[in-house]
This record gives structure tokens, sequence and C-alpha cells, in this order.
């Protein structure tokens, strides 16, 4: 089963406003009137699961609809928001359910390949210079992600940190949390940055920032780290769907949205 009954429950709910329907052309010969929509929106998470092609979805997928009218509506909810609301309706209801655990978060990177080129693409480093994309999220203890930016594969981790302090799904409770990063975020700014937003940070020395070898962390301080390993979890649970795991959508705005959809069902199956 591709998709998840809290997930399908809230795409239902978000329909019901107008700005998220698509008319019905009646005039174009050959195109049969959409009346089951949910069929259409099973099938958009089987092709992010997948990673099967728009123009496999009728062979392969479970709906009667052309690849053509999934595509559309595909774009049409892109544009809208859809996909990115039901991600913020699916933190809702898991923060009412298991409480997000905010004392503890983490900022993290992942590179995914882009054969194909498109929008916010980069050379990356690790891989011989081939086309990439970068995806920089911000999860909580329990790998939950809160947040995500899309920037190129040579885009600097340590650049984003201000991007993702702004761009939280849900609204931040206002008290002393921590925040674990890896040494490529070793910068006086990102620490300056990190306080301003009331953040207790734990950020392991670099050792190509000095020439003198850097003290190790403390116990006290490796005890606070030891919480950033789930978002390692995090990522390796998002390149289960192979639509992400290799970038073939062109458009940034679509490829967000595909994120949008693996992390709602990441956090719905957690329920």
């Amino acid at each position: 089963m591709y998709f998840n009954p809290i997930q399908l429950a809230i795409f239902k709910n978000l329909l019901r406003q107008k700005q998220y329907r698509l008319k019905n052309n009646s005039s174009l010969r050959g195109r049969p009137v959409v009346k089951d929509i949910t069929s259409i929106f099973k099938s958009i998470i089987y092709k992010v699961k997948s990673g099967t092609k728009w123009e496999d979805i009728q062979r392969y997928g479970d709906t009667k609809y052309s690849p053509s009218t999934v595509y559309k509506y595909f774009k049409h909810w892109c544009n809208n928001g859809l996909f990115e609301d039901i991600y913020k309706h699916v933190l809702k209801v898991y923060s009412r359910m298991k409480r997000i655990r905010w004392k503890y978060q983490s900022i993290d990177s992942t590179i995914i390949k882009a054969f194909r080129g498109g929008q916010v693409i980069g050379k990356n480093s690790t891989d011989r210079g081939r086309m990439g994309t970068k995806v920089h999220t911000l999860a909580d203890k329990n790998g939950i992600p809160l947040g995500f930016i899309v920037t190129e594969a040579n885009y600097h981790d340590s650049n984003s940190v201000a991007q993702l302090l702004n761009c939280y799904k849900l609204k931040r409770p206002k008290y002393v949390q921590h925040m674990n990063l890896d040494t490529a975020y070793d910068a006086e700014r990102i620490r300056t940055r990190l306080h301003e937003h009331q953040f207790q940070h734990h950020i392991p020395k670099n050792k190509r920032n000095s020439r003198v070898s850097p003290q190790p962390m403390s116990a006290e301080e490796k005890f606070h780290y030891r919480n950033r390993i789930t978002i390692e979890h995090q990522f390796g649970h998002l390149k289960q769907y192979r639509s992400i795991i290799i970038r073939y959508a062109r458009l940034k705005l679509h490829f967000e949205n595909l994120i949008n959809i693996a992390y709602s069902r990441l956090i719905s199956n957690k329920l």
C-alpha cells in the first residue's frame, strides 16, 4: 500500500477548498470526466515511491485515467501548494498525537543526483563534478523533518542555516533549545545566528579551519551531540523513494513537492 490513510484523509479534507479543485473541460474529445480524484492522488504517491515514469502510471499504477490527466492535476496542485499544506497538516496531527521533540534539533544535507539537469543544480565535488541537487533539512530529536530547502549541489552547508531557521512548517516554541551540526557548519557567524534564535549549539571543531589541532568535545557536549544521528536515519528513509534518490523532475517547484509528498508520508507512517 503506497498511501497512508491519515495522508489520504487530510487530502480529502483540503480538497474541499476551491483553490485546489480543477474544473473538468468537457469540450475536449476523448477525455473522461474525472470523478475519482482520490485515484489520481494515489497514483501520484505511487509515482513518488516507485519512481515510475509519468507515461507508465496507467500501466503499472492503479488508475483508469491517462498519464497526461494525472500530470495535469500534479502541476495544478504544485502551483496551488496542496502538497505543502498536506505536509503542514500532517505535522500538526503528529504534534498533537506524538508531540514534536523541540529540545534537540539537527541540520544536515544530502546530495541528490540530477542526470537530466533542470533548475537549481550544480557540480557535485564528491561525484567527479557530475550535476546534482542538495536537500538541506531541519529535524527534531526523533528525525521528524520540520522544514527543508533545495539548493545546488555545490552550495555550501553553512550558507543554508539562516534560510532553514526561517522555514519551519510549524510555529517553534520560544525557549532555549539544542542545535546539533557537523563540522561543515563550524563558523562563528553560524554560532552567532543560532544564539540569536535562542539555540545552544553543539558543533565539533573542523581541523581545516586552524593549523593547531582542535580540542575534542567535552563529555557534556558529546551527550547532547549524540542526538544528531536521527537526521542521518531520516535521509536514509527519504532515499527509499525512487523519484527522489535520483532527480528527474527538472522544475524546482515539482521536485520540492515530491519531497513534500515523501516527508508527509514518512511522518504519517509513524502515527
